[in-house]
């Protein structure tokens, strides 16, 4: 987004305004999902959200506070939902700040509709090396939406994950889906791996077209990755759910999911509202767009994102790096489910 909101154009998950149901930032990306049912005729029950750092804050804050919206979220070295309400406290977040599984549970509770007892699904992901978002988080997360959903702590089971680490997921039934999984990547740093695409794919139940792409089923989910956004394959427009062959299809609604997923042109993408990087999206906001995320560091969009007011942020996009030879959008918002509305 432009730096007027934020120096180093990064969401400013840690503000009230952009903590509230339809307010300031999440108002902008919800604008967004509107844009995006309305002009192509995507399926406003199949919108998923991908974020990484202060995007990833930023998808909890999705998440959270629309649970009836977003039905599930890939979140990289994010932060527990409510963890801070200024700058001061998000550095204290990012250092790590322990909880009970209860008091996070209590604090997204208050900020979710009244009444909600069905959670999106989630996908969290962390280098254990991060010297940026401390690795303590992961855990944080963990019981925020174990307690949210309902199951405990203890994981139903873990695998390796074909790019490197370990998988644990959590279930509410043995045989049902994942509810909560958590991925651990020794060594890896402040980054986020170009590879886990096909695997958040699976993980949202997403099916493109193409053959399965085997080592890359998640814990649980169903629905295998096919072909769209394949590991490696999803900088410069590798599609996923979009049912397009990696390395230039475009998924549903046009955007590319996977080096930059909708909202995030890295190589050419168009923002989640439709427009090409240089504009703005629907509502008058890139965010959900570029943060940071153009080849070289630029940034592609002139829209603001929900009028959010300047702040230095505690995670800048500037430290928010990389792995796997692309720069990924600190926010991807992707609506990836491409049956048209009749």
């Amino acid at each position: 987004q432009q730096s007027a909101n934020n120096t180093d154009r990064c969401f400013n998950w840690f503000l009230p305004a952009n903590q509230q149901r339809g307010s300031g930032e999440l108002a902008s990306i919800g604008q967004m999902v509107d844009r995006m049912v309305t002009d192509v005729g995507s399926d406003p029950q199949q919108v998923f959200v991908a974020g990484f750092s202060a995007g990833g804050a930023a998808a909890v804050n999705l998440l959270v506070t629309s649970p009836e919206r977003y039905r599930a979220g890939a979140i990289g070295a994010g932060i527990p939902f409510k963890c801070a309400d200024n700058v001061g406290a998000a550095f204290n977040c990012l250092v790590g700040v322990n909880q009970s599984a209860a008091t996070w549970d209590m604090l997204a509770r208050a900020a979710a509709p009244v009444g909600t007892t069905s959670w999106p699904r989630v996908s969290l992901w962390q280098g254990l090396s991060d010297t940026v978002v401390a690795p303590s988080n992961r855990i944080e997360l963990v019981e925020q939406w174990t307690s949210l959903n309902g199951i405990d702590q203890t994981a139903d089971g873990t695998q390796p994950i074909a790019s490197g680490g370990t998988r644990s997921f959590f279930r509410a039934t043995p045989a049902g889906p994942a509810l909560v999984e958590l991925n651990e990547v020794m060594g890896l740093g402040h980054a986020w791996r170009t590879a886990w695409a096909a695997d958040m794919v699976t993980f949202f139940g997403i099916t493109a077209a193409g053959a399965p792409d085997a080592g890359t089923t998640g814990g649980g989910a169903a629905g295998g990755m096919a072909g769209g956004s394949a590991a490696g394959g999803t900088a410069g427009g590798g599609a996923a759910g979009g049912g397009s062959a990696a390395g230039g299809g475009s998924a549903a609604g046009g955007s590319a999911a996977g080096g930059s997923a909708a909202g995030g042109s890295a190589a050419g993408g168009s923002a989640a509202g439709g427009s090409a990087a240089g504009g703005s999206a629907a509502g008058g906001s890139a965010a959900g767009g570029m943060a940071g995320g153009s080849a070289g560091g630029t940034l592609a969009g002139g829209g603001t994102a929900g009028g959010g007011t300047v702040s230095p942020p505690p995670m800048g996009c500037a430290s928010c790096s990389t792995s796997g030879g692309a720069l990924w959008a600190v926010l991807a918002l992707a609506l990836l489910g491409q049956r048209r509305r009749s």
